[in-house]
């Protein structure tokens, strides 16, 4: 059951390995960049440029939607998977 509902910001990855991570793990998608899982269903947004300074970044916001038990451990999950360490993702490093 949704309850909950959670947006946060990705910079710096590509809205398609975003959608490539929530389709490995089970999304059926949408025509809307929606994802619908077990009990839960994301919103991939559109892929935007920021300036950080100097640097220009992607930026996209991801929309979380479940059960307020399941929200917290859901979006830790995700932000684990595109945790930087040295200038490359986890999945490189396994």
């Amino acid at each position: 059951m949704i309850t909950a509902e959670k947006t946060i910001e990705v910079r710096g990855m590509r809205r398609m390995k975003i959608i490539n991570y929530f389709m490995g793990i089970g999304g059926e998608k949408t025509d809307q960049g929606e994802f619908i899982m077990n009990g839960w269903k994301v919103d991939v947004g559109e892929e935007n440029t920021i300036n950080v300074g100097k640097l220009n970044l992607y930026s996209t916001k991801v929309t979380f939607q479940c059960g307020q038990s399941m929200i917290d451990k859901k979006i830790h999950d995700f932000r684990l998977k595109f945790l930087l360490a040295g200038g490359q993702s986890i999945d490189y490093l396994a």
